[in-house]
C-alpha cells in the first residue's frame, strides 16, 4: 500500500504525519525480480518432477497475478483533483493471499479493522495459539479439509472449559465465541499450519429480561492449559485415525495412548509466556488485551492476520543466493537462511492457500448464523479519528446520516442493523493505518476523486505514453536449463508442494 515501514497510530492527526503518499512500484522490489527471473524455470522443473505434469493451477495463477499487481501497463485507477487537475495513478491489485506482500498487508489491515469495528465488542480478549507437530502440519496441508476438523475439536474443548468456569460462577447457560486466523507459515518461510484464536476473556449470558451481558472469567493457568491439551490431542488423533489414514494410524494410536496414560513426555513450560508443550503440540495463551485498549486489540488482530513474508528481511547475496532473516529460530538453527532461487520459489509455493479455503473463521456467538450475534457485535462503526465532515469527504459516494439520525438510531437500536461493506475503501484504510489523507490535494487543498478505472491495456498504454511514463511491464525471463544436482531444484518434500504420500515425512 505504502512505501513506509513505520505504522503510526490511527489516533494521530493527519497534519502531524511526516509521511507522504507514493505509488508503490513492485517491479523495483527484490521479490518481484526474483519471481519474474525464476518463475518460468521453476514451472518447467516442477512439470518434469510432478507426476501430474505441472504444479496446481492455483499456484501458477498466484505467481502470474503477482507479476501484474500494481503495474500500470496492466491497468490503473485515475484519481484527480477537480480544482487544479492534479492526478494520481493507482495500480490495480491482484488480491492474492500468499505471495503478494502488498495485497496480504491490505487484507491484514482490513481484517483487523473489521474485527475491531464490526465483530469484537468492548471486552477483554485473549489470544490462544494452537500448534501441531511437523508430521501433522504436512498432513493438514496435504488434506485441507482436516484443518476444519482440527480447529473444530480445539474450539469445542476450549468452549467446554469456559462453560465449566462460568457455571462455577452461577451462570447456567453461558455463551462463547471466537475468531480464528489460520496461518500456514513460520518465521523461516516454513510450512507451519497453526491457529491464532481471539477469544473473549469471559462468557456472554442472557438474563431474564432477554438482555445480553458479559461475565469476565479468571485467566487460565498452566494447569488449565495442560488439561486442555491432554483432552484435545487424543480426540484429534482418534478423529484423524478414522479418516482412513493408514500411513499414520500406528503413530497416532501410540501417541494418544501415551498422552492418556501419562507415560509420554510431560507438558513443559516455555521460558516466556503462558505456554505448555506435549508430544510436539503446543498451546499458548499468554497474550491478552483489556476492554479499554482498542488500539492494542487491533494491533493483535493484525499480528494474527499478518502476511507470510516481509520484504525488509529479504536480501540477495553476492553469490546469487537469496538471504532471508528469520524473526525466530529453533535452538541451533541459523537466523539467516541461504536459499537458491528454486528453493525460495518452492517455499513460496507451499505457503499459497488452497482456493475457497477461509483463513478467517467465526465461531460461537460471532458466527454468521448465531441468533445472538446481532446483540453482541458493535451495532454502529466506532468513531474515526477525523472530524465527521472531513471523514465524510473521503467517501464522496457514501451518504453519511445526520447527527440527529444517529442519536435516534442510538436511542432506538434496530435488532438487525444494516451491514456495511466488509472491505474499507483504499483512502480510508491508508488514513487509518498510516494517518495519511491521500485524497487531500497538497497543491490547492481540494479533494481528489476517482474519475476513471482503466483496465484495457491499449488505453492504459496511450495514457502512460501521454504522461511520459513507461508503457511496458518488466519482461519475465525464459526458462533456463535445469541444474545437474537434483537438490538444487528446490522442490523438496518439506515444502509441502510435492504430492507424495505423507508416510514419507518424518
Amino acid at each position: 500500500m505504502l512505501a513506509v515501514e513505520s505504522e503510526p497510530s490511527a489516533a494521530n492527526c493527519l497534519s502531524s504525519s511526516t509521511f507522504r503518499y507514493q505509488r508503490r512500484e513492485p517491479e523495483r522490489t527484490l521479490l518481484h525480480r526474483i519471481v519474474r527471473e525464476n518463475l518460468a524455470t521453476f514451472l518447467h522443473e516442477a512439470a518434469e518432477r510432478y507426476p501430474s505434469g505441472a504444479l496446481p493451477a492455483f499456484i501458477t495463477e498466484e505467481f502470474s497475478r503477482y507479476l501484474r499487481c500494481g503495474i500500470l501497463s496492466h491497468g490503473f485507477a485515475r484519481v484527480r483533483c477537480p480544482s487544479c487537475r492534479d492526478e494520481l495513478l493507482v495500480g490495480l491489485s491482484c488480491k492474492n493471499r500468499g505471495v503478494c506482500p502488498s495485497c496480504c498487508a491490505r487484507r491484514m489491515a482490513d481484517t483487523a479493522a473489521h474485527l475491531r469495528d464490526s465483530v469484537l465488542p468492548s471486552v477483554a480478549v485473549r489470544q490462544w495459539v494452537f500448534t501441531l507437530p511437523k508430521r501433522l502440519r504436512l498432513l493438514l496441508a496435504w488434506r485441507p479439509k482436516l484443518i476444519s476438523l482440527a480447529l473444530r475439536l480445539f474450539l469445542r474443548a476450549l468452549f467446554a472449559w469456559q462453560r465449566r468456569c462460568a457455571r462455577r460462577q452461577g451462570i447456567s447457560e453461558p455463551l462463547c465465541g471466537a475468531v480464528t486466523m489460520i496461518q500456514r507459515f513460520g518465521s523461516a518461510l516454513n510450512l507451519n499450519i497453526h491457529f491464532h484464536v481471539l477469544v473473549p476473556d469471559g462468557v456472554f449470558f442472557e438474563d431474564a429480561d432477554g438482555d445480553i451481558h458479559f461475565q469476565p472469567l479468571a485467566p487460565p493457568t498452566r494447569s488449565d492449559l495442560t488439561k486442555l491439551i491432554r483432552k484435545i490431542v487424543p480426540r484429534l488423533l482418534r478423529k484423524l485415525g478414522a479418516e482412513e489414514l493408514p500411513e499414520h494410524a500406528e503413530w497416532m494410536a501410540s501417541l494418544a495412548q501415551s498422552l492418556q496414560s501419562g507415560t509420554g513426555s510431560s507438558a513443559d513450560d516455555l521460558p516466556r509466556g503462558l505456554c505448555v508443550l506435549a508430544e510436539g503440540f503446543s498451546l499458548h495463551a499468554g497474550v491478552s488485551v483489556s476492554e479499554l485498549d482498542g488500539d492494542a486489540m487491533e494491533r493483535l488482530a493484525r499480528y494474527c492476520a499478518r502476511p507470510p513474508l516481509a520484504l525488509r528481511r529479504l536480501s540477495l547475496g553476492q553469490d546469487g543466493q537469496i538471504l532471508y532473516r528469520t524473526k525466530h529460530a529453533a535452538p541451533g538453527a541459523p537466523r539467516l537462511l541461504r536459499l537458491s532461487p528454486m528453493q525460495f520459489m518452492g517455499k513460496l509455493s507451499a505457503l499459497v492457500p488452497t482456493p475457497r479455503s477461509h483463513l478467517t473463521r467465526f465461531h460461537g456467538v460471532f458466527g454468521p448464523h448465531s441468533k445472538h450475534r446481532n446483540r453482541i457485535v458493535p451495532k454502529t462503526p466506532r468513531a474515526e479519528p477525523l472530524p465527521p465532515k472531513r471523514a465524510a469527504a473521503l467517501e464522496p459516494r457514501t451518504t453519511e446520516p445526520s447527527p440527529s439520525l444517529l442519536q435516534h438510531a442510538t436511542a432506538f437500536p434496530s435488532p438487525k442493523p444494516p451491514r456495511g461493506p466488509y472491505r474499507l475503501a483504499w483512502a480510508t484504510l491508508l488514513r487509518r493505518v498510516f494517518a495519511i489523507d491521500v485524497l487531500h490535494c497538497e497543491r490547492c487543498g481540494g479533494r481528489r476523486q476517482l474519475v476513471a478505472l482503466i483496465q484495457t491495456p491499449q488505453v492504459a498504454e496511450k495514457i502512460l505514453a501521454h504522461l511520459g511514463l513507461s508503457t511496458r511491464a518488466p519482461a519475465a525471463a525464459p526458462a533456463r536449463a535445469p541444474p545437474q544436482d537434483p537438490e538444487q531444484l528446490g522442490l523438496f518434500a518439506q515444502d509441502g508442494i510435492d504430492p507424495i504420500p505423507p508416510s514419507w515425512h518424518d
